[in-house]
């Protein structure tokens, strides 16, 4: 089977709403979030929630709330699910749940499609199965009521199988099994890409360490930027940080991946500093707003997995 996926953004700037946020950092320190139930067809999905709500705490990066405490909160005053999508009513309703966040979810798609080719003087077929998991989500500062990340999520699998013609094996419920999984973890690895952007935490010599680690969007061999955040660009009108002005320093290669870090080489002789920023290296210019790259190698499993008939 085969992966791929694809996303489109706008977000606030990088660490918008929220404090720095390292491995070291005691629970008490950081911000705390909640998961509410997503949106699926025309109710909800508490379970997915629950598997988002277990990504996100993988990253260590934020405080999860018991999503319980929702519902508790509803019941004690008489408030609807319904009105939380309200920014304002979302600010209130936060406040009485303890949390600083509140993330909302929406599943667009979930489904599998086969497309058959007979073979020739046979009575058997190939067959491609391709499954795919979609939606979006946006998180609610419910201190402020303005949303602070947001952005859309597809997540795709696919298989090639060849049998009788007519007959089908399990390989849709099998491909369709892990990706809500794949969804869960594809929207924290977003989620703390634009609210924690990847930064530099130590440097000796040319050797670098990268604050994220497993289940981070990193991977040994890639090639990351590291770039120096300059002046903030400031909205004249509302005097909102719009976005900073931003010089690439150096470029770099993943050397391994732990468990809560990642160990990469500066190419060059330039001065990398803690702090600076490390984004994963795509085809074109990113504006210091969209902090997750795409993986270059996507697209060109996307090409090969493209049905031949």
């Amino acid at each position: 089977a085969s992966d791929s996926s694809a996303a489109e953004t706008t977000t606030a700037a990088p660490g918008a709403g929220a404090p720095e946020a390292t491995a070291q950092q005691p629970d008490s320190q950081k911000v705390s979030l909640v998961v509410v139930d997503f949106q699926v067809g025309g109710g909800s999905s508490g379970e997915l929630a629950e598997r988002v709500s277990a990504a996100i705490a993988r990253t260590h990066k934020f405080r999860l709330l018991e999503r319980s405490r929702i519902e508790d909160v509803l019941r004690e005053h008489d408030l609807t699910r319904q009105g939380l999508t309200d920014p304002a009513y979302a600010v209130k309703a936060g406040k009485m749940i303890g949390a600083d966040f509140l993330l909302f979810g929406k599943l667009t798609e979930r489904g599998a499609n086969t497309v058959e080719n007979q073979i020739p003087h046979t009575q058997h077929v190939e067959r491609r199965t391709i499954a795919q998991v979609g939606g979006r989500f946006r998180v609610v500062d419910t201190r402020s009521g303005e949303i602070v990340a947001s952005r859309e999520i597809s997540v795709s699998r696919s298989s090639e199988s060849m049998g009788p013609g007519g007959y089908e094996s399990g390989s849709r419920g099998d491909l369709l099994a892990g990706l809500d999984d794949a969804f869960a973890e594809r929207l924290a690895q977003e989620l703390v890409g634009q609210v924690y952007p990847i930064k530099v935490a130590s440097v000796s010599g040319s050797q670098i360490v990268l604050n994220r680690g497993e289940g981070g969007g990193l991977r040994p061999g890639q090639r990351i930027e590291i770039i120096s955040l300059g002046k903030a660009i400031v909205d004249p009108d509302t005097g909102d940080v719009l976005d900073h002005s931003e010089s690439r320093i150096a470029t770099a290669r993943v050397d391994a991946v732990r468990a809560r870090v990642s160990e990469a080489t500066v190419e060059g002789t330039a001065a990398v500093e803690v702090g600076m920023i490390a984004r994963p290296l795509s085809g074109g210019a990113r504006s210091a707003a969209a902090t997750v790259a795409a993986d270059p190698a996507e697209d060109q499993r996307r090409e090969e997995n493209k049905p031949k008939w």
